[in-house]
């Protein structure tokens, strides 16, 4: 799931929901127990072989056959994700000093219920049908590749990287946009372009510039400074956006170049799709199942954004529940929505077992049952259970899933958290665990982009297809088996990469 940068907020009711959404819709009754193991900030989650791999393929048959069943559940996801955004932008304009305790603890237990419907409703399409060793996304690039004709000379991984790729707008992209019309709005006064490019303090000098200047940047930030939330923060703060604006006007890059870009990015996607499509035939299946494709990559996208916004937000009602709690915003964000609910009502709150859930705690679905295991508890529980551990082998094959084609050498930086990104270089290559949107900076910068988990619509796939950066992801324990400074080669058409020095 995350190795890191998570909290019981957004935990909670995991993995009974997952379970209890795969019965609901009528797709994985076999799927009956699962936990996950919460440490230190990360959290993983452990279903029983048999049953996960039962209902993977049975999710992937149902996928395949009912589009029906698809379409229902992308239009409320589409929906549920809408909604919660909208609410949670309500949620951040409130005063909420002037709030009762009743009143903070309704409007945190109702987005902490938005966060949960708008999560669950696609997590069978836009999670578990690729969990098990990307069923889906294999089954997919394998019906493509049978389709494609010898004559058309089209490579199947790059065939199947444009065609699945989404054409639809998405935050990223919006919030670019907006930053480069920001840049060209501040360009246009040459006072203003000045002030960035002095070698000035920027924060302590921001008062220096016009008020014009002032307002158009803090409502850029107030509108997007959010996007590397993620769980549990931080959010940009003004700084960034003028270290941005500093970079990009002492660099002397052409604003309408990037503009044309940013705006033409998804067209010329667009563009090479018909292109491909125009040289051969592609069955009905096929075509629908690339069409599902490029939906659940841009659904786990957008619904992954609409949880960072709204954990920005529900952590501003935690921070104003901490503060009347005496209690810290890690403490209650260990907290369930109910057990937050009834600590502002006046009930009791154990600040020492809170601390126990942060170090170390079990979720655990049991026979329709769910319950929060710690301390010694968890560790007996965990020390039960057979666990698949796959190990580290320095002479191993560094192979993995080529998730946007190319191929390249570069110098490895392991990035996996955003106070790691000052060693990257443009045209390093990003080695990672996982990737977030707080490692974009990083990502834009790399000549290819390698990590450890997720499949072909993992974030750092989504990132890589939009920026036609190499990419290979879902080589086991890569960031062990290299080290920063390794001269590496990556193959992202056969999905490997090579050490060289």
């Amino acid at each position: 799931m995350t190795r890191g940068n998570v909290d019981l907020k957004v935990l909670w009711y995991l993995p009974g929901s997952v379970i209890e959404y795969a019965h609901q819709t009528g797709v994985g009754k076999n799927l009956q127990d699962g936990f996950i193991h919460f440490a230190a900030g990360g959290a993983v989650c452990y279903f029983p072989v048999d049953q996960i791999e039962a209902y993977v393929d049975e999710l992937v048959e149902k996928v395949v056959r009912d589009r029906l069943w698809v379409k229902e559940i992308h239009d409320k996801c589409r929906a549920y994700n809408a909604e919660y955004f909208a609410s949670a932008r309500e949620v951040e304009h409130l005063d909420l000093l002037n709030l009762s305790n009743t009143e903070l603890a309704a409007i945190g237990r109702r987005l902490s219920q938005m966060q949960e419907k708008s999560h669950m409703i696609a997590v069978s399409t836009t999670w578990l049908v690729d969990s098990n060793g990307e069923t889906f996304s294999k089954m997919v690039m394998a019906k493509l590749r049978r389709a494609l004709p010898e004559e058309s000379g089209l490579e199947p991984m790059y065939t199947y990287s444009i065609l699945s790729t989404p054409t639809a707008t998405n935050f990223t992209l919006d919030e670019e946009r907006d930053f480069i019309s920001l840049a060209k709005h501040l360009a246009a006064d040459p006072v203003t372009r000045a002030f960035f490019t002095a070698g000035r303090d920027l924060t302590a000098d921001f008062a220096l510039l016009s008020i014009d200047a002032q307002e158009a940047i803090k409502a850029h930030a107030d509108k997007w400074c959010w996007v590397p939330y993620t769980y549990v923060g931080p959010a940009y703060a003004l700084g960034h956006y003028l270290e941005e604006l500093r970079q990009l006007f002492s660099a002397a890059t052409s604003l309408d170049e990037l503009e044309a870009d940013a705006l033409s990015r998804l067209k010329t996607i667009a563009e090479k799709q018909t292109e491909i499509l125009s040289k051969f035939y592609l069955p009905d299946e096929v075509k629908y199942l690339l069409d599902i494709t490029r939906e659940i990559i841009w659904l786990k996208d957008y619904r992954k954004y609409c949880m960072y916004y709204g954990c920005y937000v529900l952590d501003r009602v935690h921070r104003e529940s901490a503060r009347r709690l005496a209690l810290s915003l890690s403490q209650v964000n260990h907290l369930t929505a109910d057990e937050l609910a009834q600590a502002l009502s006046g009930g009791p709150c154990d600040g020492d077992l809170l601390n126990e859930r942060k170090k170390l705690c079990v979720l655990s679905y049991t026979a329709g049952r769910q319950e929060i295991l710690t301390g010694q508890a968890a560790a007996d529980f965990l020390a039960a259970k057979k666990i698949e551990q796959p190990a580290a082998e320095p002479n191993a094959d560094l192979r993995g899933t080529c998730a946007c084609p190319g191929h390249v050498q570069g110098t490895v930086k392991i990035i996996n958290r955003p106070e790691e990104m000052d060693k990257m270089n443009l045209g390093d290559i990003l080695v990672a665990h996982t990737t977030f949107p707080s490692l974009l900076p990083a990502m834009k910068k790399a000549a290819a982009i390698v990590t450890e988990d997720g499949g072909v619509t993992c974030h750092a796939a989504i990132v890589a297809r939009e920026f036609n950066i190499p990419c290979v992801v879902g080589i086991r324990k890569v960031t062990q088996l290299v080290r920063d400074g390794d001269i590496i080669e990556v193959d992202a058409i056969e999905g490997f990469i090579k050490r060289i020095a």
